[in-house]
């Protein structure tokens, strides 16, 4: 429980999930781990066009206020780590050096 929030965390195969709820039983946010394959294909390009140096560590599917977000952590090498976030149609929301 998060303040008046409750969060529920499983597993589906290898990809993990977290849901939160509100008080009345409503969902208001939801995080789920996905694979590169699954991400849209705005996002996909974005990611070969500005970061085609990096590799993909993880990717997380993240949905809240009716919003939905791709933060994906990418490295190069051993030294450098970034976290990008990308809306649906590609385009970068933030990007911080890990």
């Amino acid at each position: 429980m998060d303040g008046m929030n409750y969060k529920v965390e499983f597993d589906e195969g290898s990809n993990e999930h977290e849901i939160w709820y509100n008080t009345n039983g409503d969902i208001i946010r939801m995080e789920s781990e996905m694979n590169a394959t699954q991400l849209p294909t705005a996002v996909a390009s974005t990611l070969r066009s500005k970061y085609a140096d990096y590799s993909i560590d993880s990717i997380e599917k993240i949905e809240s206020a009716g919003n939905t977000t791709y933060k994906v952590e990418i490295e190069e090498g051993f030294f450098t780590e970034k976290t990008v976030v990308f809306d649906a149609k590609g385009n970068v929301v933030s990007e911080m050096n890990d």
